[in-house]
Formats: structure tokens, sequence, C-alpha cells
């Protein structure tokens, strides 16, 4: 399949930024395909075809952006399986219901604009060219996830706790996807401006805008009044 967004270039990167680029990818990688199987597994879950089509295009749409990616990482391994380096995101439980689906959609899809943010300008042009034509897609989905979210609360208002427990189960998930592969090599990719902060300050910056977001549906992160 074509990519969207054109084929892979060679790349001006050191050794040791060309390295610490593969890990990076693969965490990218990681995202892009956990969401293309969330959303493809909720399609037998969504309430109207409207919103299966919304979830197959989306789903579409973070298979393309993982397309990308891998292209970039065989490129930098000269010819690796990014696929297969990821493959056991596979694994993670979907969503059993579509008040499950709407916490998931709407943290993950979230977590992903702020850990994209982190590679704008990247100094891997490559990189920085794939982030800026796909970050304009992940608004999209956060915002579909946002709309999705706040029509379950308006619609389950009895349903708080179970929703609560979903929100304490998806956000796990999203903050261990912003941990990098390799952590002793993280204040690097910043000094050598592979992106732009630190995965901590990533982290904090997106947990306080949720905790904001979900307060507005009634919600809360658990622990947390």
């Amino acid at each position: 399949m074509d990519s969207p967004f054109g084929p892979s270039r060679a790349s001006d990167l050191g050794a040791e930024a060309r390295e610490i680029m593969v890990g990076l990818l693969m965490s990218h990688g990681q995202r892009e395909l956990l969401a293309a199987h969330v959303f493809g597994s909720a399609l037998r879950l969504a309430p109207t075809l409207d919103e299966k089509m919304l979830l197959a295009e989306q789903a579409l749409e973070e298979l393309e952006h993982f397309e990308a990616v891998s292209a970039l990482y065989a490129e930098l391994t000269h010819g690796s399986d990014l696929h297969a380096a990821v493959a056991d995101v596979a694994q993670l439980p979907p969503p059993t219901s579509w008040s499950e689906l709407a916490v998931a959609q709407f943290l993950l899809c979230r977590a992903e604009t702020f850990q994209l943010a982190e590679y704008r300008g990247s100094s891997c042009r490559r990189y920085a060219e794939i982030i800026d034509k796909l970050e304009a897609q992940e608004q999209e989905h956060a915002h579909a996830g946002e709309a999705t979210l706040e029509k379950v609360c308006r619609e389950s208002p009895l349903d708080r706790a179970s929703l609560d427990g979903h929100v304490a189960r998806w956000l796990r998930i999203s903050l261990g996807l912003f941990m990098p592969i390799d952590r002793r090599r993280e204040a690097r990719a910043v000094t050598l401006g592979l992106r732009g902060r630190g995965s901590t300050e990533a982290m904090q910056a997106f947990v306080d805008r949720i905790r904001a977001d979900l307060s507005r549906y009634g919600l809360s992160i658990r622990g947390e009044s």
C-alpha cells in the first residue's frame, strides 16, 4: 500500500542520533498500532452506522500513520520490520463497552497530540516532516474522542463510577505510552534536538490538561476529588 506521506529519504543523522531515533520510532509505532487495534476492535460496539464508519476511518488513518513511521524506521535500521518489533500491543484487552471505548479514545488520542507536539521541528528532518503531515489528523481524532465522551456522559449520567473506572484503566495505559524505550538516552534526545522536552514534563502537562477536561464531564482521576 502506498503511504500518503510519501517515500522515506536517507537521513543525515549521526550514529548516536540515529540509534536514539530508532527508540523514538518504536515508541511512536506502539502508539499508532495500539490506537488502530482499539478503534478496529470497537466497530462491534458502535451503536450507529455513522459511528462505525468514523471508527473505521480513524483505524485506517492510524495504520497509515504507522506505515509512515515504519518506513523511516526501516530506513534507519537497514530494513527492520517495525510491525514485528511492536506487534505485542495487540495483546492488550480492548474496550468491552461503548462507554469504555469513549474513555479510551478520549485519553489515547489526547495523549498522542501531546506526544506529537514534542517532535515539531525535530532535528531529524524526515521525522519532523512526518509529524507535520499527521498532526492535523490526530487533532481530529482527539476532537472526535471528546465529542464521543461528552455524548456518553450526557446519556449515561448515573454511570459515573463505571466511567471513572474506565478512566483509571486507560489513563494508566496512556501514561505508559509516554515512557521512552531507553530512559538513559532521553536527555540526549532533548540535547540533540530530536524532541522538545523529557517524557516526565510532557506527561505532567497531559495529566494537567485531561484533569481539567474530565471535570467538565463530571469525571475524575481515581483518588482525586
